[in-house]
């Protein structure tokens, strides 16, 4: 269990880490995006505009493999009725030499 925990710890950590990152990006070049525009800088503008598109398409890349992420947890972990006596016998057979 603890061993889960630590996973989960390191998982959020980076997530929250590679997520921050554009937002960074994008509010540090809404600055010079504003600077560049009281300037008259449009050279500068168009590249701070880009950058900005750019760590945007970078934070809904990382928010749709997140979610794909949710969706084959989900996926892979579909319960399923198995009978009992299926579950033993094959518990059974597993440890059967060793019975012996």
């Amino acid at each position: 269990m603890e061993a889960k925990n630590s996973e989960l710890e390191r998982f959020t950590y980076t997530v929250s880490h590679d997520l921050k990152a554009p937002l960074v990006t994008m509010s540090g070049f809404l600055g010079y995006l504003e600077e560049d525009a009281k300037s008259g800088n449009l050279t500068r503008l168009h590249s701070d505009i880009n950058r900005i598109l750019d760590a945007n398409l970078k934070m809904q890349r990382l928010l749709n493999e997140l979610l794909e992420l949710s969706r084959v947890g989900r996926l892979m972990n579909q319960p399923e009725d198995i009978p009992f006596v299926q579950i033993v016998n094959e518990a059974l057979a597993s440890v059967e030499s060793r019975l012996k």
